[in-house]
């Protein structure tokens, strides 16, 4: 099988027709389009969509056509003998396998911390900053500071507890009769996604809890970050009340605060 930089052959092929960030395939938030949503968006269960793509377009022609059917797929989409077919379903059941059988979660805390510092926190910086200058706005900027300040404590904790998750693996095999620890990380790990679970959900939308992963109300079916930060921003602009709608956009700024505020002390070592 072919490897490159310790990735096997599918992920090759993934990051080479999308490539992402550090040699990453490049991955899309999952959208509201399908029976996943709930799992995300409601109960903050971690979710993944994959499926079969063509680089060059977002779908094939027949999508969703009378003439979609099993001898189209096997003799013009997925030749010979439903190739790539067998090559999902045996990535599916490697997940399941890596997910059921890893000791400790496979589930890196550090990919979220660092996407919030470098990516989330910078996009609504821009999106605020690209706003007239307007007083009804200081107080959502000034939660944005408080958020960015936030992130940082939450990469640093996060980068720590990698580290010592590590080191439970890989002491695991010395004394496999001492669960505590483990179990201390991988609590540690589901709580650390529950975090960003608002109970009170979206306004006017209390189906859309998780506060990073949802849908907006403006779009039901693409999954976009921080869906109801800039559902409020969006308001705030057609707004004729700007000091009613400026603290909206500041409370909902407020709650992505306190939810990685949450996540950093979930962190935490306590042995």
């Amino acid at each position: 099988m072919e490897q490159w930089k310790g990735k096997t052959h599918l992920t090759i092929h993934r990051a080479r027709a999308f490539p992402g960030k550090d040699d990453q395939p490049d991955m899309q938030i999952p959208g509201g389009g399908s029976d996943h949503a709930g799992f995300l968006t409601f109960a903050g269960v971690p979710v993944i969509d994959f499926n079969m793509v063509n680089a060059t377009r977002n779908s094939y022609p027949l999508y969703h056509t009378l003439f979609e059917t099993p001898f189209l797929n096997e003799h013009l989409y997925d030749k010979p003998d439903f190739a790539m077919h067998r090559t999902i379903g045996r990535y599916w059941a490697e997940l399941a396998r890596t997910l059921a059988d890893s000791p400790v979660l496979p589930i890196n805390v550090t990919r979220i911390a660092q996407e919030m510092g470098s990516n989330y926190v910078v996009q609504l910086k821009k999106a605020l900053n690209s706003l007239p200058a307007n007083p009804n706005l200081l107080e959502a900027k000034q939660q944005v500071d408080f958020l960015e300040k936030a992130a940082g404590k939450f990469l640093v904790r996060a980068q720590s507890f990698v580290e010592h998750a590590r080191h439970v693996r890989d002491a695991l095999p010395e004394n496999p009769y001492d669960q505590r620890k483990l179990r201390g990380v991988n609590e540690r790990i589901m709580m650390t996604e529950r975090c960003f679970v608002n109970p009170r959900g979206a306004p006017g939308a209390p189906q859309n809890r998780h506060v990073l992963y949802s849908i907006s109300e403006k779009d039901s079916y693409t999954g976009k970050v921080m869906a109801a930060v800039y559902d409020a921003i969006d308001d705030y602009v057609d707004a004729t009340d700007k000091k009613k709608a400026g603290r909206k956009v500041a409370e909902q700024i407020s709650i992505i605060y306190h939810s990685v505020h949450c996540a950093t002390n979930t962190l935490k070592h306590f042995f």
